[in-house]
C-alpha cells in the first residue's frame, strides 16, 4: 500500500509527472503528436472534400430526377391525348358500319312484316 499522506502522494505523483514528461520529449512524442494532429486535420480535409462531392452529386441527381419526373409527366399527358384521340377515330370508324348495320336489320325485319 502507498504513502497515506496527502502530502506524499502528491510528491509521488508530481515525480511521476515529471518523469513521464521527460521521456515524452526525450522520444519526441510532443512532435509525433503535433504531426498526427497535422494529418488528422489533412484527412479531415480530404474526407470534407469528399462529402461536399457527394453533396453535388446528390444535388445533380436531385435535379435530373426532377426532370425526369417532370417529361414523365408530360409524356403521360401526351400518351392519354393520343388515346383519347384514338377512341374518337375508332369511334368514327365504325359508328357508320354500325349504322348501317342496323338500318340493313331494321330493313330486313321490315320486311318479314
Amino acid at each position: 500500500m502507498g504513502p497515506s499522506d496527502p502530502a506524499q502522494q502528491r510528491a509521488i505523483i508530481d515525480q511521476v509527472r515529471a518523469q513521464l514528461g521527460a521521456t515524452w520529449r526525450r522520444h519526441g512524442r510532443p512532435a509525433a503528436a503535433a504531426e498526427s494532429l497535422e494529418d488528422n486535420a489533412a484527412q479531415q480535409r480530404v474526407v470534407q472534400g469528399k462529402i461536399a462531392a457527394a453533396e453535388a452529386r446528390i444535388a445533380d441527381l436531385d435535379m435530373q430526377i426532377a426532370e425526369s419526373q417532370r417529361r414523365e409527366t408530360l409524356l403521360a399527358r401526351r400518351i392519354e391525348a393520343k388515346r383519347t384521340q384514338l377512341r374518337q377515330l375508332a369511334r368514327a370508324a365504325y359508328a357508320p358500319r354500325s349504322r348501317r348495320s342496323l338500318i340493313l336489320a331494321e330493313s330486313q325485319s321490315w320486311a318479314t312484316f
